[in-house]
């Protein structure tokens, strides 16, 4: 079975082009344009990966984040945080879980993510 993600972020140009990416690497992608709806995914669909934009225009990431983490469900589930620079700086500082990743939009480029991906542990 194929390894599925989760992008939850209303940045459409940059989950396309993540999409585009992990899907040429064999993966499922999910895609969730507002945070409401990506934690019903990723409670409903169990992705192996999230990747998590940090600031989503109904509520902040971080507390999506924290709401995933608190979560049985999905508390075991690897995300990727991407935060934008210019967010506040204890956006940035968040305490990540072990196997948790933390990058900056400024420096991220998408093959990264797939890279990282790689070298992860299945669930």
């Amino acid at each position: 079975m194929n390894r599925r993600a989760l992008i939850i972020g209303s940045n459409h140009v940059l989950a396309g082009q993540i999409q585009h990416i992990l899907r040429r690497r064999g993966m499922e992608v999910l895609i969730a344009t507002s945070n409401a709806h990506g934690l019903t995914c990723a409670f409903q669909q169990q992705p192996d990966v999230i990747i998590l934009s940090s600031e989503m225009i109904e509520r902040m990431g971080i507390q999506v984040y924290e709401e995933l983490k608190r979560d049985p469900r999905t508390a075991s589930i690897p995300i990727i945080v991407l935060n934008d620079p210019a967010n506040d700086v204890k956006d940035v500082n968040i305490g990540l879980n072990d196997g948790d990743y933390q990058f900056a939009l400024n420096a991220f480029i998408p093959y990264t993510i797939v890279d990282l991906l790689c070298t992860m542990k299945s669930r």
